[in-house]
């Protein structure tokens, strides 16, 4: 149970989350700052995001963030 609270108390820091950004490919520099401020604002979806496999973080990004205005389905490049 230690263990689990000291992992569940990590935070990504804001450089952390800019560079998993920058590691999905986007162009639209709009986008990937609402990414950012979206992700540092919420650590716990953050800290799933960091857990996933690189090749499906984009498509959870964006279903986290799904909202009346969502973002375009292919937001990321592959």
């Amino acid at each position: 149970n230690e263990l689990l609270r000291r992992t569940n108390a990590f935070q990504y820091s804001e450089g952390d989350i800019w560079e998993l950004l920058e590691g999905m490919s986007s162009t639209n520099q709009p986008l990937m700052e609402q990414c950012y401020d979206y992700l540092c604002s919420n650590q716990s979806e953050t800290q799933r995001l960091f857990s996933m496999p690189s090749h499906l973080q984009c498509n959870h990004l964006i279903k986290l963030m799904k909202d009346p205005t969502s973002l375009p389905s292919d937001s990321c490049v592959e």
